[in-house]
């Protein structure tokens, strides 16, 4: 969703830079990406938050430890920290910069009950909800408002999105990233304040906030 998003900010209002790399955890891009990242937030600038898909496995693997708590494991010279530690971490930093974080929960994976009903699932949206609580961050539920969204397309419409493969239950096509971008920014315009309300494109206008159904 990171290209198709850009359609639905103003461009010579803002410009938006994405930094996400695919297959990286909240750890490896703490680890490896995080500090040229972090040095290059500035005053005023908003920083959207997504980890969560490629964070299971924990020490052993490339994965943060389970939860939001401030348990560590040494790995090798390295310290590992909770999914929520590094969100927290990741909170901090760009405060501190000058910048606004905005933590958004996962993507999730494709998966229906048998009475129809997308299975948001996953412990991680949990724990960045925890996150942004702990931190009084903005907190957009992505996984949420994606499986609202849907449940309104049917299993079939969904099942188009993807990637065409039997296996294939988090990656979509264009389509697909049309429909979780829309989802995203329906997500940021039912945020109170809205660090980003003075941006949106003329396409975006026709996306109302999300409300939530509980």
């Amino acid at each position: 969703m990171g290209r198709p998003i850009t359609a639905y900010f103003d461009l010579k209002k803002i410009n938006l830079v994405n930094r996400a790399l695919g297959g990286t955890s909240s750890r490896s891009f703490f680890n490896d990406l995080w500090e040229d990242v972090r040095s290059k937030i500035k005053e005023g600038d908003v920083l959207i938050l997504q980890f969560g898909a490629n964070d299971n496995g924990g020490a052993n693997g490339k994965g943060a430890l389970n939860g939001v708590g401030n348990a560590t494991e040494k790995k090798g010279d390295e310290t590992v920290h909770s999914f929520g530690w590094y969100l927290r971490k990741y909170v901090e930093d760009t405060r501190d910069q000058g910048g606004t974080p905005i933590i958004c929960s996962l993507t999730p994976r494709k998966a229906w009950s048998s009475d129809g009903k997308f299975q948001r699932g996953g412990s991680h949206a949990e724990w960045a909800w925890q996150a942004a609580k702990e931190t009084d961050t903005p907190f957009i539920s992505l996984n949420e408002i994606i499986g609202q969204r849907y449940e309104v397309l049917g299993q079939r419409q969904v099942e188009k999105l993807y990637v065409p493969s039997p296996k294939e239950n988090l990656h979509t096509g264009w389509d697909g990233a049309v429909v979780n971008a829309e989802c995203v920014i329906a997500g940021l315009k039912a945020l109170y304040p809205n660090p980003l309300q003075n941006f949106f494109s003329k396409r975006a206008a026709a996306i109302p906030a999300w409300q939530s159904k509980k």
